[in-house]
């Protein structure tokens, strides 16, 4: 029981960091920066988070917001 309220309080921990004002910005340069150079970052995050490329560009530009659940 007392790993799901760590996992509960690790969540509400990275939401707020990702709510934080530049938070999600910081984390897709941060992102880009690591990936190798053939691989795109709208091609990462579309196919980490399991969404279109559409979306990935919408969450890259801060139009949308990262949601953990």
């Amino acid at each position: 029981m007392a790993e799901r309220g760590q996992l509960i309080i690790q969540n509400h921990f990275i939401q707020n960091f990702i709510d934080s004002s530049g938070a999600q910005e910081f984390l897709f340069r941060r992102i880009k920066e690591l990936l190798p150079p053939p691989i795109s970052l709208v091609d990462a995050v579309a196919e980490t988070l399991h969404i279109s490329s559409d979306n990935a560009y919408r969450r890259i530009r801060d139009k949308t917001p990262i949601i953990l659940e």
